[in-house]
């Protein structure tokens, strides 16, 4: 993790500074991102993934949704395993159910 465990070395720091990357994508943002920047990454998807659950109870919106589930939490599994660093598409996911599970919770009330 450098001189800051912490707050880490700064995005890209691994590929451009260093030349290479870790084969566990999680090592790597622990190490571009520190401590905290990786608890925050893991704290948004967790809540993401959570308030989706709690919210969503309608069929046509967990029909549509269940994909992007699906591959939300397949980018956090193939993490451990892939040195590649986090596409647009798993924030793309992300979003879609962060907006989903807003839209089921504004209606509910």
């Amino acid at each position: 993790m450098g001189n800051n465990p912490w707050l880490g070395n700064g995005l890209g720091y691994n590929k451009f500074i260093l030349g290479k990357q870790s084969e566990n994508g999680y090592l790597n943002l622990i190490s571009e991102t520190g401590i905290i920047g990786t608890a925050i990454f893991i704290l948004l998807a967790v809540y993401v993934i959570v308030s989706f659950n709690k919210h969503v109870n309608n069929p046509d919106t967990i029909a549509t949704a269940k994909p992007w589930m699906q591959y939300v939490l397949f980018m956090l599994a193939a993490m451990m395993y892939t040195s590649s660093e986090v596409s647009a598409n798993y924030w793309i996911a992300l979003s879609v159910l962060a907006s989903a599970s807003f839209a089921a919770s504004k209606s509910k009330k």
